[in-house]
């Protein structure tokens, strides 16, 4: 049976170069000042940074508010046309009822179907309508019962 054979091979180690550790470190102190940046300068750069947001929100709700112009007038636009449409309608319709309406249409009409004036005209009188209701507004049976009785 063959047997596992190892990744790595054991004579590579030796083939690598050995690090010698520094155990010491020495500091040696700077002559050369630092380049510092004034503080005007910061100052300065904070402004401006500070201008340049303003101006971006400004931009910003000035967008905001041309699209919201735009929208409303697009709204508006669209509901003059539709008051438009609804004027012509109703002028139409007003026609039509008026003309509909006519008794010499309303003659014609009933003539087409056959239908003729009466020769005499009748009226019928009903008595009291002896249905109550009470102070709700709901019909009340025991006040209708002694209404009919009362008859």
């Amino acid at each position: 049976m063959a047997t596992a054979a190892r990744a790595y091979r054991y004579d590579a180690a030796s083939a690598q170069p050995r690090r010698e550790r520094n155990t010491q470190v020495r500091v040696v102190p700077g002559t050369r000042q630092a380049d510092a940046v004034s503080p005007l300068f910061v100052t300065v750069v904070k402004a401006a940074f500070a201008v340049l947001m303003v101006f971006a929100v400004v931009a910003c709700v000035r967008v905001w508010f041309t699209a919201a112009t735009v929208n409303t007038l697009l709204e508006s636009q669209v509901t003059s046309s539709q008051v438009d449409q609804i004027r012509s309608s109703s002028e139409s319709l007003q026609v039509q009822k008026s003309v509909l309406a006519s008794p010499s249409h309303v003659k014609e009409r009933a003539s087409q179907l056959g239908l003729v004036e009466a020769s005499s005209v009748e009226s019928v009188t009903l008595d009291t309508d002896v249905v109550t209701y009470d102070g709700q507004g709901n019909l009340s049976l025991s006040a209708s019962l002694s209404a009919a009785a009362g008859i």
